[in-house]
């Protein structure tokens, strides 16, 4: 038995619970469970105890009516880094997270059940999405049960349409991703240059099955995604040059577009019948905070109604105050914003951004000064704008 003048002492240095932890971290002191992972003979030494506070699912293998009698656990479904910074979490409640390393993390925390860490990485992978990754984000959530995440994916990609679909990775998405951007009434693209984007896919997808790109073959290729296409988002003219001439369609699929485009009849005969796209709204946020009997005034258009609150994808309450025709605001346009709300006291936002930039555009806000509202203090959430091309 060691002598008391042979231990060190490092409890009395460490001041709190998670002090102590952050000292237990990978030390083989008093471990009485450890693990390895895939292609790695590093050892992880923990400690059954803090595991179990942290996962129902460790609790269950250490304290369970069955469990786990080995004291080594080989984890073949992560590797190194990933359950370093996994367990790393569980002692520390911090971690370093990656683009590379969030989902393998994001799997861990599914998996034992830490939804504090499950959080942290989708507010990562939120916090970090733009248009040159979305893509590659949307392929790897697909795996997981993140439907907040999806509809995160799904924004970035109808706000930035058209640089999406440029990108070289575009080739590489699903037939069902095609489907689901396709059936989107609201992206920021030309149909044309959506209509080229699609069809370069389908050769990417012709070359990497062997096949030759003739007509029979893209079409077995797209199947039913073609639908999605919105013909009559285009001019006649545009269509005869791009479409009609790129052989992806046929002469009975042909002949009944010519007759809605030259003459406004609808035939029996036409497949593609979904509305016209229109551009998707860009959504300039400001703050994060939250807003009843509401007239909302934007200079000579007015708008009434009673408005209840609901959560929306960001947590917040509140509620969209849409007017029956869009106002037309032109570059360099100061408009005026008033709201008259009346009801039981309302949150409102801090914080607030002075100017916010979303494709190319840059709006700035100036408040007047009153008791209840100023430029960094006040009750617009939003501002959901459109661009006419």
């Amino acid at each position: 038995m060691a002598s008391v003048q042979s231990i060190v002492d490092w409890q009395s240095t460490t001041k709190t619970i998670l002090d102590r932890n952050r000292h237990m971290f990978k030390n083989p002191d008093m471990s009485d469970i450890s693990f390895t992972c895939n292609a790695s003979e590093k050892t992880f030494y923990a400690h059954k105890y803090v595991l179990a506070t942290s996962s129902v699912v460790f609790y269950a293998m250490f304290f369970g009516s069955l469990p786990e009698k080995e004291s080594i656990v080989r984890l073949p479904d992560t590797n190194e880094e990933s359950l370093e910074q996994f367990l790393r979490f569980l002692y520390r409640e911090d971690c370093t997270l990656t683009a590379d390393n969030v989902f393998a993390i994001l799997y861990l925390a599914k998996k034992y059940i830490v939804h504090s860490l499950k959080e942290k990485c989708v507010d990562f992978l939120v916090e970090s999405l733009n248009p040159e990754n979305v893509l590659d984000v949307l392929d790897q959530v697909t795996r997981f049960d993140e439907e907040d995440l999806k509809r995160h994916c799904w924004k970035v990609i109808q706000s930035h349409t058209s640089k999406v679909v440029a990108l070289d990775n575009f080739n590489n998405i699903s037939q069902g991703t095609l489907t689901k951007l396709l059936i989107h009434d609201a992206l920021n693209v030309p149909e044309v240059e959506l209509f080229h984007a699609v069809l370069k896919w389908i050769d990417f997808q012709c070359s990497c099955k062997n096949l030759e790109p003739t007509s029979k073959n893209r079409r077995s290729v797209i199947v039913k995604a073609i639908y999605g296409l919105r013909f009559f988002s285009m001019s006649h003219k545009k269509f005869v040059k791009h479409v009609a001439k790129s052989g992806l369609l046929t002469s009975d699929e042909l002949v009944p577009i010519y007759e809605k485009f030259l003459v406004g009849v609808d035939s029996p005969a036409l497949k593609w019948k979904l509305p016209n796209r229109k551009p998707a709204n860009m959504w300039i946020k400001r703050y994060y905070g939250i807003k009843h009997q509401v007239t909302l005034a934007v200079e000579d258009a007015t708008v009434n109604g009673m408005y209840v609150p609901e959560e929306d994808q960001d947590g917040i309450l509140g509620f969209d105050v849409m007017f029956k025709k869009p106002i037309m605001v032109k570059q360099n346009d100061a408009v005026g914003i008033f709201a008259d709300i009346h009801g039981p006291h309302t949150f409102y936002g801090t914080n607030a951004l002075s100017s916010v930039t979303n494709k190319g555009i840059t709006v700035t806000v100036d408040c007047p000064s009153d008791p209840y509202n100023s430029m960094l203090q006040e009750q617009f959430h939003e501002i959901i704008l459109s661009t006419i091309c």
